[in-house]
């Protein structure tokens, strides 16, 4: 995408904010090392009796929005409209500006990611604690929470069942708005032919106590460790926006809260297993947009 299309693109998503807290474009030019570089107002209003509001800071900066590497990637569109809904969503979720700078709500890295394609996952990503999502309370996932014990190169034998209960003590309860999840008894993992399988108990905010053995990771996913330790924290993440009951959705620079009842009959409807069968993904953050699919634990979200 060419400076001037980028510049059109950038005119129709902005401004974008929430309330007295906007972000706005101003204009975009290329350097001399290929990187676009992005001039944009971080603006704050505040109340004004005879006008509505009036223009309290402005913080305007030059920042790479695609870097010189990124120029020819046929992603950029997807990557710029889920920037802007992250950023949206971080605007409104802010407790202060303060301290914010425009560089801090731009993070071209995401384009590195080669499995995220969509808006919706570009903005997924975004929101992760290590880019945008520290600057809310509340919003941020945990993008990988302690897993404390590295695992071994490959997973396999009673080592690889070992690991999984040491990662999941580490995981594990998960308690969100009444409901816990948490895996059963003392030695809640168990090694099959067709993977690792874990006790899982689920309770619910009415008392309900539900358990089931389910397949938590498939035998096919076991030599590639480091990706099923991604997989397990974004799995995790993934249970807890179901517990939250909601989410924002974005459109056109407005804000939609979606509301939900969890109404799950059997803990092995939390987990997805298979997603460990897409070879692209690698990182929770890749992971995560995946498990929260309308085939995996999406559907619980309508």
């Amino acid at each position: 995408m060419d400076t001037e299309a980028l510049s059109t693109l950038l005119r129709e998503l902005m401004p974008v904010g929430a309330g007295y807290r906007e972000l706005n474009f101003v204009d975009a030019a290329q350097t001399e090392q290929g990187d676009v570089r992005a001039t944009v107002q971080l603006i704050q209003w505040e109340p004004r009796a005879e006008a509505g509001r009036a223009i309290r800071d402005i913080k305007e900066q030059a920042v790479v929005l695609v870097p010189a590497a990124f120029q020819a990637d046929d992603r950029i569109e997807a990557y710029v409209r889920g920037w802007s809904i992250a950023v949206a969503e971080v605007l409104a979720g802010t407790l202060s500006l303060e301290a914010l700078m425009p560089h801090d709500l731009v993070h071209p890295d995401v384009l590195s990611l080669r499995s995220l394609q969509t808006e919706a996952e570009f903005a997924q990503s975004l929101w992760q604690r290590s880019r945008l999502g520290h600057l809310v309370p509340g919003l941020a996932p945990r993008a990988g929470p302690g897993i404390r014990r590295s695992p071994p190169t490959a997973l396999s034998g009673a080592a690889s069942a070992a690991w999984l209960h040491s990662a999941l003590a580490d995981l594990l309860p998960l308690k969100k708005r009444g409901f816990v999840l948490q895996a059963a008894g003392p030695d809640p993992v168990m090694e099959t032919p067709e993977g690792l399988q874990v006790e899982l108990e689920l309770r619910t905010p009415l008392g309900t106590q539900l358990s089931a053995r389910v397949l938590l990771v498939k035998a096919a996913g076991l030599p590639d460790a480091r990706r099923v330790r991604s997989y397990l924290c974004a799995w995790v993440e993934a249970v807890e926006r179901l517990f939250s009951g909601s989410r924002w959705e974005f459109h056109d620079g407005r804000g939609e809260q979606i509301s939900w009842e969890l109404a799950v009959s059997t803990p092995s409807e939390l987990t997805a297993p298979d997603v460990l069968d897409e070879p692209d993904l690698e990182h929770p953050e890749e992971f995560l947009p995946a498990l929260l699919s309308s085939g995996r634990l999406g559907r619980w979200m309508s």
